[in-house]
Parts: structure tokens; C-alpha cells; sequence
């Protein structure tokens, strides 16, 4: 009795949902329609709905949308899309008759910027409305991603950047599009105050708490940026003096007893805000663990301090800032003394960094015929160093002063004129037949121009001019053209020429591979080059989640490109031009952020740069043929913890002849982190290298004369350091706190 009750009662369950679906039926009808913009485009995604329903759909990449199953009657349909105003219309459905119902929707790019700054905030994102390809790295990230407090650190899981430090060097800079570091314009606040060793050595002195983003321009499209920004710029946006009295602390520290302590503090004394920052690392060990008696990861004492401060007038904006950073770095021979410098039977790369930088900037207020602003700077950079035997001691003085001019035109046109002056002196104590010791005075002038016919073009195009004293007058020109079709869909061109004159001190390679026995056999022209590179870019931005992939395609082409060989005799370095050299390559870049609190960055770069000499052409030694990278974290925002897991996989590079293998081995670095905030207090850990990989092979080998050991920098592709754990804890004292 029992089960037959409850089989008539599925019964009649099952019959009355049949009546109700019928009589829905024979009440709904359907809705159809079509959705364009102002300028009769279709619109696909559009979200439609039904007003006071959960009815609803979206349009197909036509602009089409059916929804069925509408209730019988005069409905509101609405329609809404992310950078359009919102539209809706009142129809009447019957079950005889399609309803048909069309929208327009006109633009509104504040409510898309809004979103998406909303949505990328606390991520990296490509700016979709600029003529030349700009990738935006926020501060926040930065504190998030850096596992020392350093810049580079924060960087290193960012698409196409190789900041892969050198293992006995330590030094590392941003390389692009397939090339050194030293192609990169490294500016700090739109100033080039590092280049050269500079930026080798300077730019972990900038602590990841003092930049507020970082802007990644990649190819030589836009004349904003020097002669020598061949593969691109990098401009490091400082945080500003704020009105707010707040202090910073974070420390950390290693099991390798590598540790590190990152401070900040604002206060407005007398109306002035000023901000003062110290950033102190050391890995105060050498670190041997695979009992070799060498290094595994240099050991290093370095500090920086920075004082910044900002004045408003009525008419403008007064800026003023200084910074001073001191390193002392070492690798080899863990039994090195400092009377072991310039040792042949004790190996030792002993290197002292001290520098300098003063800035000054002038920013005017919008006045009716534009704005204008004054900077200047002033950097001294010194380096003692030994290589093994050789000894390398350089100076280098660099003034940099910029006059600019920003006219806004009508019908979508606007200038920026500049006039500079550089003074850039620079000596060693090598003794080489290519130039080393130099002084140059180079006066300049830029004009670039900007013109949006509309909302879908953005042409831009410039020429700069620069005077220098052994080649004259050189011009550089670049341009670039952003089409966007569509809001979500955007191609972008760019290309232009560069220049660059070479020395020892300029050449990143010189650095990681340092100056043991360094042959350069003619005087070393200085590079030109020509660049072009194809951008796809699309995104899709939505309340919950937002994505952009970006696909690229670059190509540079050299005269007299400085190549590097390894010589047979290992230790050996020769330096000369190339006569004829390119890189070529395409890069992939996805970006993906939800509000729920994941974000997912991940991409790669296939290159290839070769080079040319009287024996043919050749592929550029230390140079990987892919890399690859991502990155994955999730945040609850209760109860306030932060997860994130990262790879980077590096391709084969090409390796000398004479040694035991012709191609380095693929591998990839795995690292992971985790952090809990509890109010004003932020707790982390982070585990680099999880998989404990090292290099196989041993770059260091017996001398040929039998006198000890010796560096073959050649081999050096990968880390000698395995996995190591650390852990962080920054506090903050009133003001504004990091969520």
C-alpha cells in the first residue's frame, strides 16, 4: 500500500508540471531583435533582458538575440552592454506573432573605464586606446609578486620580460622582443637615468613600495622614448608625496639567511609632503651546498635611500627627489679573501656599485593653450670591480634636461614638442682598440604628433633629432596606428628606427658574462636599427570577470649590431660588429581577472635573434629560443588570505663550441606563495625553485694554464641555487592601508 502511494504521487507530480509547462506555452511568446552602435556596427555579447524577470539572453557575433518563452503582454525589454549607455523599450508579446524589438546603443566610455579599472585595478592589463602597445603593471601586483622587496623580483613573471638574473653576477635587467637588457630605455619617472650598468645594477635599488605601476612599452614605436630604446622602455611611476602622515615597514627573511627590510614614511612639514624610503637586502653567506667550493648565488650587502618631496602653487607642480644606493656583491671561490683580488689562483668576482640621482620636475597647470613642464637630473655612477684577473673600474656622470610643450588641437589633433640637452661622460681603465673613455654633449629636439579621426583610429607619428659629435645630426623616426573595429577587438602597428653608440659599459652581456680576458679586435661602430611590430589585441570585459589576449609579431633589423662570441679558449670574450644581424619573433599574452578574486596571467615569446659575420650566419649565444610563463592566484577577501602559484619555463639557447653539449637543456622554476592580512598587519610565504632545480653543468673549469679554476661564463643558463623558502612581514602605521 505503501509503494503504491507513492506512485501515484510521481504521477500526479509529473502531471501537473505538464499542465503548467503547457499553459505556459499557449501564454509566451518570443522575442527578436537586432543590436548596433552609433555607427550601425553590430554589437555581439549585449546582455537582454526581460525587466523584472530572469528572462533573457545575448547577441550573437551578428548582433542577433531570440529569447523565448516570454510571458504574454507589454513587457520592458532591456538592453546593456560595458562602454555603451543603457537602453530599454516597451513591447507587447503574444503567443500568435514574433515580437520584434531593434537597438542602437550609443558609446560611454567613462562607464567601461570605470568597470575596467574596477575589474584590473589589482592586476596587469594592455591599454586598449593607445596608439602604442603600453602593458600597465600595478603597484599592488608588484608588492604581491616580489619576493625580496625588489623590482625585479615583482617582474619576473611578466610576459616577454627576460629579467632571468645572471647566477655568479647577480646583475639582471629587462630584456624584450628577443634582446639584452641594455636595448631597453629604463626611465624612473619619464627621466633615462638608467642605462648601461646602470640599470644592471641599479634597479633593485628601487623598492617595489616606492613604485606606484610600471608602464612596458614594447617595440620602438613612440619618439617619447631615446634613440637607444631599440626593443622598448620601461617607465618606473614613483609613488608621490602624499598629505597623509603614514609609515611602512616590511622585513623578510630566508633559510639562507638572505633578509631584507623595505621602509617608508610621508609627512607634511610645513605644508611641504615629503616621503622617505630605505630599502636594505643582504644574502650575508655563501652559500655552497653542492660542496663544490664556489657560489651558488652571489652574496651581496646593498642599500638605497630615497627623498622625495612635492610643492603645489597656483600655476603648478614643484617635484624634487634624491637617491642614493651602495652594493657590495661577490661570487666564486668561497675561500676568497679581498687580498685575493686579481688573483689567477683564487677565483673572485668582487664587484662595488655606488650611485647617485637627483631629479627635478616643473609641471604647469592646463592653461587655455596647452601645459608645459621643466625636468632635469643628475646621476653619478661608480664601479670597482674585479673579473677574476682583470680589473674593471668605470665612471660614469650622466645630465639629462627636458623642456616639454603639450598643445590640444580641435578635431582630435595634439603635439608634444621637446627640446633636451644630455651630457653623458664616461671612462674605464681598459685598454681596448674600440673607443671606451668618451664625453658626450647631445643637444635634441622631438616633435610628436597625435590625431583620433575618430573613436575607432588613433595615428601617431614623431621624428627625433639628436646631435652627436662623431655622427652629426641623427634623426630617428617612429609611428605607430591603433584600428579598433570594435570596442572589444583592436590592431595595432608600429615601427621606427634607432641608434646607439657602443661601449663596453653599454653592452649587457659584458656584465653577466663579465671581463675575463676581453678581446675586441676593431673599433666598435655604433648600431642602427629598424623595428616594426603587429599587435592583435582584444579583451572582454563583463561586471564579473574581464579578459585581454594580446598577439605579437615584431621584427628588428640591425647595422652594425655588437655581437658576442665565446672564444675556443674558455674564459675568452670577443666583442665586434656584426655585418649584418635581426630578431624576429611573435609573443602571446593573456591576462584574466574575476571578482571573486583569481587572476591568471600567462603567456610566452618564441624569438629568434641571428647575426652575421664572414663566416655566415650564426644564432646569438645566450639567447633562449622560448620562454614561457604563468601565473595563478586566488583571494578571499575574508578571511584575507592570498595564494599564488607561477612557473617560467626557459627554451634550449644556443652554446659555444668546445663544450660538452651544443644547446642548454629546457627547463622551467616553479615557486608559490601564501598570505594572510589581518588588518594593518600582512604575513607571507613564499617558496621559490619548488622543484629544487639546478644546472647540470658546471660553469666553472680548469684554467689551460693549470693555474686554478676560472669562470666559463658561456655556461652559465640557469640557477646554482635550488629551492629556498622565506617569509614576510610589513606593517602599516595610519594613512591609507594596502587591501
Amino acid at each position: 500500500m505503501y509503494k503504491i502511494s507513492i506512485k501515484w504521487d510521481r504521477y500526479l507530480f509529473s502531471a501537473a508540471i505538464l499542465t503548467l509547462f503547457f499553459v505556459q506555452i499557449a501564454g509566451a511568446g518570443t522575442v527578436k531583435g537586432k543590436v548596433t552602435d552609433d555607427a550601425n556596427n553590430s554589437l555581439a555579447g549585449v546582455n537582454i533582458v526581460i525587466e523584472g524577470t530572469a528572462i533573457g539572453a545575448s547577441t550573437d557575433l551578428k548582433g542577433d538575440f531570440v529569447i523565448a518563452q516570454v510571458p504574454a503582454g507589454e513587457v520592458t525589454v532591456m538592453a546593456s552592454h560595458i562602454g555603451y549607455m543603457e537602453r530599454s523599450n516597451i513591447i507587447y508579446v503574444s503567443a500568435e506573432k514574433d515580437a520584434i524589438v531593434n537597438f542602437q546603443l550609443d558609446y560611454d566610455p567613462v562607464s567601461l573605464e570605470m568597470i575596467e579599472v574596477e575589474a584590473m585595478r589589482k592586476t596587469s592589463h594592455i591599454k586598449m586606446d593607445e596608439p602604442v602597445r603600453i602593458e600597465v603593471v600595478s603597484g599592488e601586483e608588484l608588492r604581491r609578486s616580489s619576493t625580496d622587496g625588489g623590482l625585479l623580483s615583482a617582474l619576473g613573471k611578466q610576459t616577454g620580460l627576460n629579467t632571468r638574473p645572471c647566477a655568479l653576477c647577480g646583475s639582471a635587467g629587462i630584456g624584450m622582443q628577443g634582446l639584452d637588457p641594455s636595448y631597453t630605455e629604463i626611465n624612473i619617472d619619464g627621466l633615462p637615468v638608467l642605462s648601461g650598468l646602470g640599470s644592471l645594477y641599479g634597479l633593485d635599488a628601487v623598492a617595489v613600495n616606492d613604485i606606484s605601476k610600471v608602464d612596458i612599452i614594447k617595440g620602438s614605436g613612440s619618439s617619447e622614448y631615446g634613440a637607444g630604446a631599440i626593443a622598448g622602455a620601461v617607465n618606473l611611476a614613483t609613488a608621490e608625496p602624499a598629505d597623509i602622515s603614514s609609515l611602512k615597514v616590511k622585513l623578510s627573511g630566508g633559510e639562507t639567511m638572505q633578509h631584507s627590510f623595505d621602509g617608508n614614511m610621508q609627512r607634511n612639514i610645513n605644508g611641504i609632503p615629503l616621503r622617505f624610503s630605505v630599502n636594505y637586502g643582504a644574502e650575508p653567506l655563501r652559500i655552497n651546498r653542492n660542496s663544490d667550493d664556489f657560489t651558488d648565488t652571489p652574496q651581496y650587502y646593498r642599500l638605497g635611500l630615497n627623498l622625495s618631496a612635492a610643492k603645489t602653487y597656483s600655476r603648478g607642480v614643484f617635484r624634487a627627489g634624491v637617491r642614493l644606493y651602495g652594493e657590495d656583491r661577490f661570487a666564486g671561490d668561497v675561500d676568497w679573501k679581498t687580498d685575493d683580488r686579481g688573483s689567477a689562483d683564487v677565483y673572485g668576482r668582487d664587484i662595488h656599485t655606488r650611485r647617485g640621482e637627483v631629479s627635478l620636475k616643473y609641471s604647469s597647470n592646463h592653461l587655455s593653450w596647452g601645459s608645459w613642464s621643466y625636468e632635469s637630473a643628475y646621476v653619478q655612477h661608480n664601479h670597482d670591480s674585479w673579473y677574476g684577473i682583470t680589473e674593471f673600474d668605470a665612471q660614469q656622470t650622466k645630465a639629462i634636461n627636458r623642456l616639454s610643450f603639450v598643445r590640444e588641437w580641435e578635431f582630435g589633433h595634439s603635439t608634444l614638442l621637446q627640446g633636451m640637452y644630455s651630457y653623458n661622460r664616461y671612462e674605464d681603465n681598459l685598454n681596448l682598440l674600440s673607443e671606451t673613455d668618451r664625453t658626450d654633449h647631445i643637444p635634441g629636439i622631438m616633435v610628436q604628433h597625435t590625431w583620433k579621426p575618430s573613436v575607432k583610429i588613433v595615428v601617431q607619428g614623431g621624428i627625433r633629432a639628436e646631435h652627436y659629435q662623431k655622427d652629426d645630426v641623427v634623426p630617428t623616426a617612429r609611428g605607430s596606428v591603433l584600428y579598433l573595429p570594435a570596442q572589444w577587438f583592436g590592431v595595432r602597428m608600429s615601427g621606427g628606427t634607432g641608434y646607439r653608440p657602443v661601449t663596453i659599459f653599454s653592452l649587457d652581456k659584458a656584465v653577466h658574462v663579465g671581463f675575463d680576458n676581453v678581446i675586441v679586435p676593431e673599433e666598435l661602430e655604433p648600431e642602427r636599427s629598424v623595428n616594426g611590430s603587429l599587435t592583435l589585441t582584444t579583451r572582454y570585459v563583463k561586471p564579473a570577470h574581464s579578459m585581454q589576449i594580446d598577439l605579437t609579431g615584431f621584427y628588428t633589423r640591425f647595422d652594425n649590431k655588437a655581437v658576442l662570441a665565446f672564444g675556443h679558449e674558455i674564459g675568452s670574450t670577443i666583442y665586434s660588429n656584426a655585418d649584418d644581424a635581426y630578431s624576429r619573433g611573435v609573443e602571446l599574452r593573456l591576462i584574466w581577472a574575476h571578482i571573486r578574486g583569481w587572476d591568471l596571467s600567462a603567456g610566452g615569446t618564441l624569438s629568434e635573434v641571428r647575426y652575421k659575420d664572414a663566416e655566415g650566419w650564426h644564432d646569438n649565444e645566450l639567447q633562449n629560443a622560448y620562454t614561457a610563463n604563468a601565473s595563478l592566484s586566488k583571494r578571499w577577501n575574508v578571511p584575507a588570505i592570498t595564494i599564488e602559484i607561477k612557473t617560467n619555463v626557459f627554451g634550449p639557447q644556443m652554446l659555444p663550441e668546445g663544450r660538452s653539449r651544443s644547446e642548454s637543456p629546457v627547463y622551467s622554476i616553479w615557486d608559490a606563495g601564501i598570505s594572510k592580512r589581518f588588518s594593518s598587519l600582512n604575513l607571507a610565504l613564499s617558496i621559490n625553485n619548488i622543484t629544487d632545480w639546478i644546472q647540470p653543468d658546471d660553469p666553472f673549469v680548469t684554467s689551460s694554464t693549470g693555474s686554478g679554476k676560472i669562470a666559463d661564463s658561456a655556461m652559465i643558463y640557469g640557477p646554482l641555487l635550488g629551492r629556498t623558502i622565506r617569509i614576510s612581514i610589513d606593517y602599516t602605521f595610519g594613512g591609507n592601508q594596502q587591501k
